[in-house]
């Protein structure tokens, strides 16, 4: 390699890009599951080699300057062409990355566990990226590449995972009342911990509205059996 030259990782190229997308420090670093001192430091990393700030940094957030312009054609280039060759490469011996599953709770509790199953035993090296929610939702959703690899799952709902502790991918942490009246709650393990404080379930309400006398009929139910 030439002298000065340098090789730009590919997670922080999509971290930048992702950056370049929001403009907003706080929320690449939620997305991209990394803390605001690594987002930093993966920004230095990039304008190190190229001489020069891509970002203007102020109170409401960052900014891109020219060279930033620049530089994102560049990144965009340089992810397209990393994709592409991965995409063309070899077979691996077994398959490796992710598979994202959107689903109803429904379907988490009745269906997923026996369908995934053989794939998991077959490819382990495979992670699991279960989502749940409205059928409707399932073509809006898509996958930021700028993800950090390292997090084994990340479900919207209780039931997501508990279908994902079945299938061997860890340790899930629900209320009991959750694996009470899960329906795989036969196929987990509880794992003994310390006597933890009771949490309270309310019930909330706007205040007017219980003037209305069918909430105000539920609301005084409510409070008898409390």
């Amino acid at each position: 390699m030439p002298p000065g030259t340098s090789i730009v990782s590919v997670r922080n190229t999509a971290v930048f890009l992702h950056l370049c997308r929001t403009l907003d420090c706080g929320r690449t670093s939620t997305d991209c599951h990394v803390s605001p001192s690594t987002l930093t430091r993966t920004i230095q990393r990039l304008e190190a080699p190229a001489g020069t700030r891509l970002f203007d940094r102020g109170p409401r957030g960052v900014a891109l300057t020219a060279e930033g312009h620049r530089f994102r054609g560049y990144a965009r280039q340089a992810l397209e062409l990393w994709q592409d060759y991965r995409a063309a490469g070899p077979v691996p011996a077994g398959l490796t990355g992710s598979l994202s599953v959107f689903a109803t709770v429904t379907a988490c509790q009745t269906l997923l566990p026996d369908l995934l199953a053989p794939f998991q035993a077959a490819h382990p090296d495979v992670r699991m990226d279960l989502r749940t929610g409205d059928a409707a939702a399932a073509l809006a959703r898509r996958r930021d590449p700028a993800r950090a690899p390292d997090i084994a799952a990340e479900p919207d709902g209780h039931e997501a995972l508990l279908a994902l502790v079945v299938l061997g991918y860890g340790t899930g942490v629900v209320p009991r009342l959750v694996l009470d009246t899960s329906v795989v709650r036969d196929r987990l393990a509880v794992v003994p911990t310390d006597p933890m404080p009771p949490f309270t379930i309310g019930l909330c309400v706007c205040r007017a509205d219980l003037r209305r006398p069918i909430v105000a009929a539920l609301w005084s139910l409510a409070r008898g059996a409390a």
